[in-house]
Formats: C-alpha cells, structure tokens, sequence
C-alpha cells in the first residue's frame, strides 16, 4: 500500500515553519553579535577612562573643611604614579580616605561629648558640693577663680571642658570656702576691736 502524501496545503505549513525557525535563529545570532559588540565598545570606553598616570597629577578633591597635608599629598602621588593609577582612580581612593577621617572626626566629638557630660553629672550629683549645695559650692568655687586666677585660666577651662571636671570643681570649692572662713574669722577679729600685743603675750601682766 502506497505512502499517503501530505495535501498540498499541509506542505505550504511546514515549509513556512521551517522557515521561521531559521528567521527565529538568525534573529538570535544577530542579537549575540550586537551584545559581543557592546561588550567591546564598554571594554574601550573603560580602558579609555583608565588611562594609567598622568604626567603631573592634579590637586586632589578633600572634603570641606579639611586642609591638605603637603607631605602626605607627595607621598600619595609618589605612589600612585608607581602604581599607575589615573587621577580619576587616585581620586577615588582620596574620597574613601575622607570619608574615613569623617567618620573618626564624628566618633571623636561624640566620645568628647560623652565625657562632658558624665563629668558633669559627676560634677551637679557629688555628695560633698552638689545636689542642693551645688549654687553655693559654685559661688565659692568662683571666688577662688577671681582671687586667684585670670582671664587666661577661666578660657582655659572653658575652651578644655576641664571647668566641669569634678576634682576641678572640687579643688576651687575648697579653696574658696576656705577663703571665705578666713574672711569671717577676721571680720570676728576686727569686731572685737584692737588688742594690747602685751597683753597677748603676758596675759597675767596688769
């Protein structure tokens, strides 16, 4: 029994889908080729970029507010001509160096701040002068500072954070208050008018 051929019409179809398989390949090749080709073209633009090292480097980008160290600056150069780094690169690795000195610059004004506080806490709840005493202690404190001192100590404490300390505090309160006790036991002397020397020294003489 002979094979039954296909009908005409059904040969038609699989010669259309024949085809567009071979369309659907080519289509597929085509796209391979223009990803391989924008591989190589971003391969170039960043060779392009990366040039190596300049000739003369360029002053460096530093974050406000910092001021460049002359030395260092050199000795970053130095390295990155040896290295090869172009100034885009080498400007890279300045900004992370930046970003890090910010970093500790904040971590150190915070731990600063910190302290300050504690010291002062140390310093309004002592037993010996704070609390509610602390106004008075303070008074005291400040007279020690206006017989004794000047303009330069009271900035000194005031520019270090060192006037809230509280063995500073401490210290002037002392010396204060004994300053004031000296006062009152003067003025009692001079309430009691002036004494015969003699007298003093030989009570039992008449």
């Amino acid at each position: 029994m002979a094979e039954k051929e296909g009908t005409v019409l059904n040969e038609e179809q699989e010669e259309k889908k024949e085809d567009g398989q071979d369309e659907e390949q080519k289509e597929e090749e085509k796209k391979d080729e223009e990803q391989a080709e924008t591989k190589d073209e971003d391969s170039e633009a960043d060779e392009s970029k990366d040039e190596g090292a300049p000739e003369t480097y360029s002053d460096f980008t530093l974050s406000e507010g910092m001021e460049p160290d002359k030395e260092t600056m050199d000795e970053f150069k130095t390295l990155a001509k040896e290295e090869n780094w172009s100034q885009e690169k080498a400007q890279k690795l300045v900004d992370l160096q930046n970003k890090a000195m910010l970093r500790v610059g904040d971590t150190l004004k915070q731990r600063w701040a910190d302290t300050q506080k504690e010291w002062r806490e140390s310093t309004e709840n002592d037993k010996a002068f704070g609390g509610d005493k602390l106004d008075e202690s303070l008074v005291f404190a400040k007279s020690a500072m206006k017989k004794f001192g000047n303009d330069a100590f009271s900035e000194m404490l005031e520019s270090t954070g060192m006037g809230n300390h509280p063995e500073v505090v401490r210290f002037l309160y002392k010396i204060g208050k004994s300053i004031s006790e000296d006062d009152i036991m003067a003025g009692r002397a001079g309430a009691s008018g002036p004494r015969d020397p003699a007298k003093t020294l030989f009570p039992d003489m008449k």
